[in-house]
């Protein structure tokens, strides 16, 4: 299955303050007869100097958006739609495509990692995609935190504000299943119920209604739209208005 031909325009020349902007990217993959649809039309930009980290669970789309940026999929079995225009990335590069750059590493040599990326940014001026599972490692490089589910951008904003008020029950839901400070001895990690979608058959409504304990019934038959709350872009029917409260109900 032959793929278009995404555009080459860099993202400077749309716009000066620009070093990556997707619209609309949806990729699929032929895998004998099913479908596997890995990214969903999703929208991005980033600008100069700024650092968008990308967060979700194994599967969200995550690498599968770097490796189209890179145009590394096979145009035999991927159909690609959407535009993606980026910023020179090689010789004296405005963009930085890092992927899962920290993951198995021991504390001492993240720390490293990530102070070699802060000091590379500071010096060339690099605005970074920063993917990782990791969302400790998120939270010390990026200046914005997108979080992706079944191919979708399902929350973006300010790193700290999405830490401080994730609106989304599915970002909720990682920052709670993370180790923290807090857990007392023999005390269990909240865990996300249920797994993800089959990227091949996914459902009508909001992908994640089925493992969400906020869902009602237009969640499952709706796809929501993008909401703006609080400065932060959020695709959810009944967003969180307050972490405490969600904390209560869990």
């Amino acid at each position: 299955m032959n793929g278009p031909i995404l555009p080459k325009s860099s993202a400077e020349a749309t716009d000066p303050s620009l070093r990556l902007s997707i619209k609309q990217l949806k990729v699929r993959f032929q895998a004998g007869a099913r479908q596997i649809h890995a990214v969903n039309g999703l929208d991005l930009s980033l600008g100069a100097g700024k650092t968008l980290a990308l967060i979700g669970e194994s599967g969200s789309g995550k690498s599968v958006t770097l490796r189209s940026i890179l145009r590394l999929h096979s145009p035999r079995s991927t159909l690609i739609e959407g535009s993606i225009r980026v910023g020179a990335m090689s010789c004296n590069p405005s963009l930085l495509l890092a992927d899962e750059p920290t993951t198995a590493l021991d504390a001492t040599v993240q720390i490293q990692i990530l102070l070699l990326l802060r000091e590379l940014q500071a010096a060339m001026n690099l605005s970074i995609v920063f993917v990782t599972h990791d969302i400790g490692a998120a939270i010390e490089v990026a200046d914005e935190i997108a979080v992706m589910y079944a191919g979708r951008i399902v929350e973006q904003g300010a790193a700290k504000q999405i830490m401080r008020s994730p609106k989304h029950p599915y970002t909720f839901a990682l920052l709670m299943s993370r180790a923290h400070g807090s857990l007392t001895k023999g005390e269990r990690l909240p865990a996300i119920a249920g797994s993800p979608p089959d990227l091949a058959r996914l459902p009508q409504g909001c992908a994640f209604a089925e493992r969400c304990d906020r869902r009602k019934e237009v969640c499952l038959s709706t796809q929501p739209d993008i909401q703006q709350r609080s400065g932060q872009a959020v695709r959810c029917h009944f967003p969180i208005e307050s972490v405490q409260e969600a904390a209560k109900a869990k």
